[in-house]
């Protein structure tokens, strides 16, 4: 299942960082779509440490490509997921995504 979202030009008129939420079938999905270092992320918006929102408690560093929950320090690689620091050992949701060739960005629900 693809979801158009918004048009690139959207996101980065929105300080490239946009908080959405998105019915998918018989689900809503919170999410955080980020255009970092030339690359759109959508990730769950929220921590999986301590389920806060990403979007007003995050600081995202494009030199190391990561995201940091200001809460309690969690972590986590934008590319991966993965996290990059001790506070949790849990992943950050990632969501696939596409631009089609008018510069509209979609999310890929498998």
């Amino acid at each position: 299942m693809n979801i158009k979202l918004c048009s690139i030009d959207d996101l980065k008129k929105s300080n490239s960082i946009k908080e959405l939420s998105v019915s998918a079938g018989e689900e809503t999905l919170e999410l955080l779509m980020i255009y970092s270092n030339g690359n759109i992320i959508i990730m769950e918006n929220s921590c999986p440490h301590e389920k806060i929102p990403l979007y007003e408690n995050s600081v995202i560093a494009e030199e190391d490509n990561s995201i940091e929950c200001v809460n309690h320090g969690a972590k986590f690689n934008l590319t991966s997921g993965a996290p990059l620091n001790f506070v949790t050992n849990r992943k950050l949701k990632l969501y696939k995504n596409y631009i089609d060739e008018y510069g509209n960005i979609y999310l890929t629900i498998l």
